[in-house]
């Protein structure tokens, strides 16, 4: 909001996932002088090959392939490609949220070629955690962070002020991150419940969402996560 706020400012705002994307798009809204696009990276990289003579050929080389190979590496593979073959339209400002999820090297060239002044001489800012949270889509390549880090201003971020002291610890406990956030925020215990089978997996979660209605929780004050979609969960 404060870049687009300036006067000519031509601000993109950059995500790896379209949902978050979409409510990012409807959250983030300026009154000002300047623009802000909000889009997912993939629609970006998806435009590009578009707009290319090579769409045609990513087709055929997508066919067969699993969706992560398409979108962490052929898809970033074509746009680079179509970039050398024309120019795109460039932003005065870069701005990326959850960046370890599509930080490779030849992501930065791409995003080099859509920031005025490029990734050198622009203005960008790059949030992302190097945690645990960098495997979750194997997209993050370390080598791509120190090419930033020279050429940019680095700001830690020491304090988990998401979560709670016990979900923070309970959370730590579980996954052993290199680098575990110190929260500050007190609140309630955290429950675990372990399960060996699918069927009891449904079980648990069932007994659980009885209990949490039975004390008076309203049901959508309840989020139930997983790492399936719906249809497969």
């Amino acid at each position: 909001r404060r870049e687009a706020n300036k006067p000519d400012a031509d601000v993109v705002l950059l995500c790896c996932n379209r949902v978050l994307a979409s409510v990012l798009r409807h959250r983030v809204k300026v009154d000002g002088p300047g623009e802000l696009t909000v889009r997912s990276i993939h629609s970006v990289l998806s435009d590009l090959i578009k707009d290319s003579s090579f769409q045609k050929e990513f087709d055929e080389a997508k066919a067969g392939l699993e969706t992560s190979e398409v979108f962490n590496r052929l898809m970033p593979e074509f746009a680079l490609r179509a970039l050398m073959e024309k120019d795109c339209k460039q932003y005065s400002t870069l701005v990326i949220d959850e960046a370890q999820d599509m930080l490779s090297r030849t992501m930065l060239d791409v995003l080099d070629a859509l920031l005025v002044g490029g990734l050198s001489g622009g203005r960008w800012w790059l949030f992302l955690d190097r945690n645990n949270q960098a495997s979750v889509f194997g997209v993050y390549e370390d080598i791509a962070l120190f090419r930033l880090i020279p050429i940019g201003i680095v700001s830690l971020l020491p304090t988990n002020r998401r979560n709670t002291i016990q979900i923070a610890t309970d959370t730590e406990i579980k996954t052993l991150p290199q680098y575990p956030p110190a929260a500050t925020i007190d609140g309630i215990p955290v429950k675990t419940v372990w399960y060996q089978k699918p069927a009891d997996q449904l079980r648990l979660l069932g007994s659980t969402l009885k209990s949490l209605l039975n004390e008076e929780i309203s049901a959508y004050q309840i989020t139930v996560l997983s790492c399936r979609n719906a249809a497969d969960s």
